[in-house]
């Protein structure tokens, strides 16, 4: 990429020196103050690279001809983009900011923002740049640059914050905007004549400060009044976000490389050797020899149907090695998992260079973390995968000799690695993954630019809000084609989200089962399972039902589940199966959305044990957990939560009589909401069919329907989310596309006890102790404290749990407290068998 960059070091290279960052350090030296000129041209540097190692020209370019016919503009579209670095500090020629922020005293001018920095660049900017919008004949185009110009200037007035709702209203950033440019117009013609910012303003352009005023304000007035298709809304949505996070990297980086005398290096992987890796693994090997000899086909073992799948999900991409987005349809225990990895390899290119795994939970993120890295223990591999998650540790590595400055340079890496996602295979949630796409904070952002030309694996996500799925469809489409990306999307019970698209763009979508019903219907899928349906036909069941029931079908079963829907009922329900003799022999559990990550896990792996148990449950079982029962009970809720259930149970295809048996307790209506309807329930025999027959393809066409009747409400719907677009609503689009919506207000426990581990004992009082710590401490770099913070805090997992404020009628016992954690000294007090006890005279009588 040419320099097109305004050469603003120029005129900051005279008889008056601006500082831009004070206090930086090389080794146990402190440097001497960071010239603005300095700080600018490194940013510059930055910016340059990042372009060159993502290969953002081709991104821009193609970003650039979904907004215009004409090449004519493609040169000043880039100069505005690039220039976004040149001026986005340029306000720190604020004398305040000088004076107070730099302690380099240059005067007494007063401009009315303090020592702000941001809206000063943002004006300059725009006034320097609107001048060129008059070379613009063509009405549409000129609104659609002088979008760009506002865009890019809003991008630097918030570099420092987070991307707020933005229109060109009066009321809103213009308002700001112009009414400061017209206050403050004689202090900042008293700048220009300081800086002779004649040297930036060519002599072709008039530089009368009132005069770009009102240019400005009569663009602003016509854009406001300007109407954008809605696919030229995603376009600008996605620009300004790519703008803000190449700024943001940009600033970054310089920044640390100044205060912290770190350069920051993005990892240069040879992918093909990665690749190499996996392909030549021990269950690849076995696949191709199956695939040699053909010794696969028309058996009943699980192993070989997962080997048919694959080849012919691998054939079928092939074919279509085109498209966009990809649905992975295909049953629990298919080896999904396994396919996806597969083909992200084959996606990887010259170009594409990054692989992130999203998942719906933070144990299926553990669990697939375990599966990717077992290819790559012992190799030189396994410290490019990073793992982002609550309850993942950020691995501190030693850089050579353990010197101060190898220790705050190992921190600040290591900081700098997680933030900006410098590693070439990322495992992480589907909300972390969705924040960085629609999220509005400035910390969710930081590493967009890194998600161009990569893949992208998402699992589960039908098992979130479908009211948002057309507009998860749509931008995912959006983003595939802007920044280059390959989404693979996989599921056990997936629905057809193309549908939500127009004939033109569906093509974009490829099923990479040709025939999921035919795959479902093979008795190795459909038949691993018997399903029950006759106590739905009894209609609202009650406990002591249930009890007489498993009392005389459970005792040929070593492993029983039993799922409500209300935690209520699974916790009512735990006590009585706890006080009935005739379950002597079974070890009983319970799980819980009550139950923090430790005790989840405890539980999970004495299941795995040889052992007669029965584990009462709520949804937290449906997904994310790796358990192999023998029969289960289940509450009904809706049809794809009815299949994810089923694969709990003998999920390994070793048993001959496995059964289901669903009941109707719990108002599905009040739990699941907008998600529920008749339809979905299995109280409706046609989706007792489709369970059975693992036919899903018509229950979400009705469902998918159903969405699009009701997105004429004016609180959701597809059309309220084009009009967020329009508008630059961004945090009310973060609010919108929000993966988990929970209104609820919780505050957090954290119960004191020792917990027994085959790696020693851990100690509550010591871990807060050792929060607290690390949380006063004043003097650690800020890099360190972010690392040892969040190390601390996935401790604090054992120990921690979510308590409903409007529940907590009185915690006056607690011993100490920090923020919003509560703790309480003798936490076992609060624990009855290692579960969270509801005592009333702490939690209220009604905390259920």
């Amino acid at each position: 990429m040419k320099n097109r960059f305004v050469n603003i070091s120029s005129i900051l290279e005279n008889d008056i020196i601006y500082y831009a960052h004070r206090n930086g350090r090389e080794g146990a030296k402190v440097k001497e103050n960071e010239t603005l000129a300095s700080h600018t041209i490194l940013s510059q540097e930055y910016f340059l690279k990042l372009i060159h190692e993502k290969n953002l020209d081709d991104t821009l370019l193609k970003i650039y001809n979904k907004l215009f016919d004409k090449n004519e503009y493609y040169d000043f579209f880039m100069d505005l983009i690039s220039n976004v670095i040149a001026f986005h500090d340029l306000g720190k020629i604020n004398y305040r900011f000088q004076n107070d922020k730099m302690d380099n005293y240059i005067g007494d001018i007063d401009l009315g923002k303090g020592s702000e920095h941001s809206i000063i660049s943002a004006v300059l900017y725009a006034y320097y740049f609107s001048d060129y919008l008059e070379k613009i004949k063509d009405g549409n185009d000129k609104a659609m640059m002088s979008n760009i110009l506002f865009i890019c200037s809003f991008i630097i007035l918030r570099h420092h914050s987070h991307l707020n709702d933005f229109n060109y209203s009066n009321s809103d950033y213009l308002e700001t905007f112009i009414d400061y440019g017209n206050k403050k117009g004689a202090n900042l013609n008293l700048l220009h004549d300081l800086l002779n910012l004649e040297g930036i303003f060519t002599k072709e352009f008039s530089i009368d400060y009132e005069d770009k005023i009102e240019i400005l304000s009569e663009i602003a007035e016509d854009l406001y009044e300007a109407y954008f298709e809605p696919e030229k809304n995603k376009v600008f949505y996605i620009l300004t976000r790519l703008i803000y996070s190449i700024l943001l990297a940009s600033d970054y980086y310089s920044t640390t490389e100044y205060m912290e005398s770190v350069k920051t290096e993005l990892p240069q992987m040879d992918i093909e050797n990665f690749k190499s890796v996996y392909n030549n693994s021990e269950l690849i090997n076995i696949i191709r020899d199956k695939e040699k000899y053909g010794n696969y086909l028309n058996t009943e073992d699980m192993n070989d149907k997962r080997t048919e799948i694959f080849l012919e999900v691998e054939k079928n991409f092939e074919n279509n090695q085109e498209s966009s987005i990809y649905l992975l349809e295909s049953p629990t225990g298919s080896g999904k998992s396994n396919i996806a990895m597969n083909l992200s390899y084959k996606l990887m290119d010259g170009k594409r260079k990054k692989i992130l795994y999203a998942y719906p939970f933070n144990t299926l993120v553990e669990q697939n973390k375990d599966t990717i890295e077992q290819y790559y223990k012992d190799t030189e591999f396994l410290p490019y995968i990073t793992t982002i998650n609550s309850i993942t540790e950020i691995e501190e590595k030693k850089l050579g000799d353990d010197t101060e400055l190898d220790n705050w340079t190992n921190f600040t890496k290591l900081v700098l690695d997680r933030q900006f996602l410098h590693s070439p295979l990322v495992i992480t949630t589907n909300v972390f993954l969705f924040k960085i796409l629609f999220g509005n904070e400035r910390k969710n952002i930081f590493s967009l630019y890194q998600l161009s030309n990569s893949v992208i694996v998402l699992d589960e996500i039908q098992a979130y809000n479908p009211a948002i799925w057309n507009e998860i469809i749509d931008m995912l489409d959006a983003y595939s084609e802007l920044l280059n990306i390959k989404f693979i999307i996989l599921s056990a019970t997936l629905p057809d989200l193309s549908l939500f698209l127009d004939e033109t763009r569906k093509v974009n979508v490829h099923h990479l089962v040709s025939d999921s019903k035919l795959l479902f219907k093979n008795k190795i899928f459909k038949n691993r399972v018997t399903l029950n349906f006759d106590l739905i036909t009894e209609g609202k069941i009650q406990y002591e039902r249930l009890i007489e029931h498993m009392n005389e079908n459970i005792f040929d079963f070593n492993k029983i589940l039993i799922e409500f829907i209300s935690k209520t009922n699974a916790e009512e329900f735990y006590q009585l199966v706890c006080d009935e003799k005739m379950f002597n022999e079974y070890q009983i559990e319970i799980i819980t959305g009550d139950d923090n990550l430790y005790r989840k896990k405890e539980i999970i792996d004495n299941i795995k044990k040889d052992i007669k148990v029965i584990l009462i449950a709520t949804q937290v079982v449906e997904a994310g957990v790796d358990i192999d029962m023998d029969m289960g009970y289940k509450d009904i809720s809706i049809l794809e939560n009815e299949e994810q259930f089923l694969g709990r149970i003998n999920r390994s295809n070793s048993k001959i009589n496995s059964i289901v048996y669903f009941f109707d307790m719990a108002d599905e209506m009040k739990i699941y909401r907008q998600n529920a309807a008749e339809y979905s329930s299995l109280r409706n025999e046609k989706r007792q069919n489709e369970l059975t027959e693992k036919d899903f393809q018509t229950y979400y066409e009705e469902k998918i329907q159903a969405i699009k009747n009701t997105n004429k409400s004016i609180f959701k719907g597809y059309n309220l989310f084009l009009d967020l677009l329009c508008k630059r609503k961004y945090e009310q689009i973060s609010k919108h596309m929000e993966l988990i919506n929970d209104e609820i207000e919780y505050v957090d426990i954290f119960l004191s006890r020792v917990i027994v581990t085959k790696n020693g004992n851990i100690y509550g009082h010591e871990v807060w102790e050792n929060y607290k710590e690390i949380l006063e401490d004043n003097i650690m770099d800020y890099s360190e404290k972010y690392v040892k913070l969040f190390n601390i805090k996935v401790k604090m997992t054992n120990f921690m749990y979510k308590i409903p404020k409007n529940k907590l009628k009185d915690i006056s016992s607690y011993n100490d407290k920090v923020g919003n954690i509560f703790y309480f000294e003798d936490g076992e007090q609060y624990l009855e068998k290692g579960r969270l006890n509801l005592r009333k005279d702490i939690f209220g009588s009604d905390f259920i």
